[in-house]
């Protein structure tokens, strides 16, 4: 996260534009990601989107063009989206040990 921190450390945040929202599909499609080695480019996605330029981040298809972006497959990263049981486990381990 140090990293994330330096490089947008000059970039100005846009938290007055920030739509609080439900990210649970973000990190379940997160783990999707982390499953084949695009996890850290895609959190760096989300982030700059979310905070940069005020994306909502629960939005499926604005999920799904952030991992085709990244090189993900597309209707792959869509059936985790439309399937809430896929990854949410991960997901809620996670927040268990944190």
């Amino acid at each position: 996260m140090d990293v994330l921190r330096q490089k947008y450390a000059s970039n100005s945040y846009n938290i007055d534009q920030v739509k609080p929202t439900n990210t649970l599909d973000a990190h379940r499609l997160t783990q999707y990601a982390k499953s084949i080695g695009k996890d850290k480019e895609l959190a760096e996605k989300l982030f700059y989107s979310y905070y940069m330029d005020a994306k909502l981040i629960s939005d499926h298809d604005t999920l799904a063009d952030f991992a085709e972006s990244i090189g993900m497959n597309r209707d792959e990263s869509m059936a985790v989206l439309y399937d809430p049981s896929k990854y949410a486990n991960e997901v809620h381990s996670d927040e268990a040990t944190q």
